[in-house]
């Protein structure tokens, strides 16, 4: 019986540290994305959908301050400081709405993805893979009425951001692979700036509360 109440708390204190490692190496993560106040993200996008085959699309993600601009053949985001365009290239349909930089739902976006561990929506804990020098963290969302049902994250012992995987409860599946990051270059304050005039063919649907 001691043994057994003994391989409980053993148990216990393993799944307390590594909740505690996970939550130290998601900080680092922030901290290395975040330390220069920009940085210049060059992602792979691969959707795989239940039974269909996977495509990939190339993006780029931008970030200065708290302005942030999300680049792919399929759809943009513009953040501005107050208000975020989100571009559907081939509806041809632009959305304008208010944003909050506590805003988690854009589970795409590169930057939300590394300050998931600030929210109280998940559940995370790092997972051993004996396979790999990296760290591996899942995190699991409290709430059961997502679309989603586990987020997977790959993090080099630099760090960095490496992949994210996302599990749509349908079978889709999203990996987002970060080929680029850099914290050095400066980048454009165009980058930040909505001009209609860029996107004179497309449908505007305001929906901003203000």
């Amino acid at each position: 019986m001691k043994r057994f109440y003994f391989s409980v708390a053993y148990f216990l204190l393993a799944i307390s540290l590594m909740g505690q490692n996970a939550k130290e190496i998601l900080s680092k993560v922030n901290a290395e994305m975040t330390k220069n106040q920009r940085v210049t993200l060059g992602f792979d996008l691969v959707i795989k959908e239940a039974e269909r085959k996977s495509f990939t699309t190339k993006g780029m993600a931008y970030q200065k301050g708290n302005l942030f601009y999300i680049d792919n053949k399929y759809l943009s985001q513009i953040y501005d400081g107050k208000h975020l365009y989100t571009i559907a290239h081939k509806n041809k349909l632009i959305q304008i709405t208010n944003y909050s930089e506590k805003e988690t739902d854009n589970l795409l976006s590169p930057f939300i993805i590394a300050k998931l561990y600030e929210t109280k929506k998940y559940e995370y804990q790092l997972v051993e893979d004996p396979s790999t020098k990296d760290f591996t963290i899942e995190f699991k969302p409290i709430k059961k009425n997502t679309d989603f049902f586990k987020i997977r994250l790959k993090i080099s012992p630099k760090y960095e951001l490496k992949e994210a995987l996302l599990f749509e409860k349908n079978g889709t599946r999203y990996t987002l692979k970060v080929k680029k990051i850099d914290t050095v270059s400066d980048i454009q304050a165009s980058k930040f700036v909505y001009s209609k005039a860029d996107f004179s063919k497309y449908k505007i649907e305001d929906l901003r509360l203000d």
